[in-house]
């Protein structure tokens, strides 16, 4: 069933809505949608036939000028059997620019589930076995607000050294594509959290991850996470009020709002999923438009005055007192868990 929702100067245009079994239902996907008509039916049916759960799916058209609703319409009015653990799709449609974050916070209102889930328009979810082993991650570590399917990171920006780091533990990839040129694949390697970054190393189309079972049923907890795919739990996510859209209109809101949450005792984890994305295809990568660019420009001025509590860890006067409550939740976790969580011995 399709409910139609219409944003146009702030007002609500139209809504068809229908009473279904909420019970039933654990899991709303986000994904906010920016001119993606090249490949938003394959990534859409992907995401559908993957999810393994049934859900309800918010599509939000961030001022799209091209064929993307269009696109999405025929392909979700013709659904078939196959689309059975879809229950209920949003269509939500805005004339003015509105970037990710401010994207998703407005879908979140339409979640009433226990997990939300944040999908970016260019990701291809192939991994029909995520959100089982995600439910698996959320019930044996009480204290898990996110998953990220993408990689786990530091709040810190990363420094030289840590670059460096991250491309010497990484850089048997290279060799092994040298010694063998046929090679498509990239592999994990050595978690080592202080490093700031864990996760995919993939550049597809060409090379693309290869997990072992060990590494697909591993949890690795850490501080932030990057979107791609996102699992949050939604009764945290509400009580942060979602991500602050004025600070971070277009990236770091992810690591913000998790930055907040491991404050109140709450950690993230990455667990390896089989999606992907390619880096030309994604909407950041894209020529903005004139008033597109113009409408950024004024969000960036904007978030200059107003920054969020992970700028002001960055560089504010609370760094000292912010540093401190790290430290203490770093030691709480790492005295419970250590650094990751092995699923299958846990479900």
């Amino acid at each position: 069933m399709i409910n139609w929702i219409g944003f146009s100067d702030s007002k609500i245009l139209e809504v068809q809505t229908e009473i279904t079994n909420e019970s039933s239902i654990d899991f709303f996907v986000s994904m906010p949608i920016k001119n993606q008509e090249q490949i938003i039916s394959d990534v859409l049916h992907n995401l559908i036939l993957n999810m393994g759960r049934n859900f309800k799916l918010g599509l939000l058209f961030d001022n799209c000028d091209d064929n993307s609703f269009n696109i999405c319409r025929e392909l979700l009015m013709k659904a078939s059997e196959e689309y059975k653990h879809l229950q209920e799709v949003y269509f939500i449609v805005s004339e003015g620019e509105l970037f990710e974050s401010s994207a998703e916070n407005i879908l979140f209102k339409l979640c009433s589930q226990r997990f939300f889930v944040s999908v970016q328009a260019d990701t291809y979810f192939t991994d029909a076995t995520f959100i089982e082993r995600s439910e698996i991650a959320f019930s044996v570590v009480s204290d898990l607000f996110a998953i990220s399917g993408k990689a786990i990171v530091s709040f810190n920006i990363l420094s030289k050294f840590q670059s460096v780091g991250i491309s010497l533990l990484h850089s048997f990839n290279f060799i092994r594509k040298l010694l063998n040129r046929k090679s498509k694949k990239a592999r994990l390697g050595i978690y080592l959290p202080k490093l700031g970054y864990f996760g995919d190393l993939s550049s597809p189309p060409d090379i693309r991850m290869k997990f072992t079972s060990r590494e697909l049923d591993s949890l690795y907890l850490g501080e932030a996470l990057i979107r791609g795919p996102v699992i949050w739990k939604a009764e945290i996510f509400r009580t942060l009020n979602g991500f602050n859209d004025v600070a971070h209109p277009l990236g770091r809101d992810d690591c913000d709002i998790c930055f907040r949450a491991y404050t109140l005792g709450y950690v993230s984890g990455y667990l390896p999923c089989r999606a992907f994305s390619i880096f030309y295809q994604g909407t950041t990568r894209k020529k903005r438009s004139i008033s597109a660019q113009r409408s950024l420009d004024e969000r960036i001025l904007l978030a200059g005055r107003n920054p969020s509590r992970l700028v002001e860890f960055w560089h504010g006067p609370l760094n000292l007192i912010l540093s401190k409550q790290l430290k203490q939740q770093k030691n709480k976790f790492k005295s419970i868990y250590g650094n990751s969580v092995f699923l299958t011995n846990k479900s």
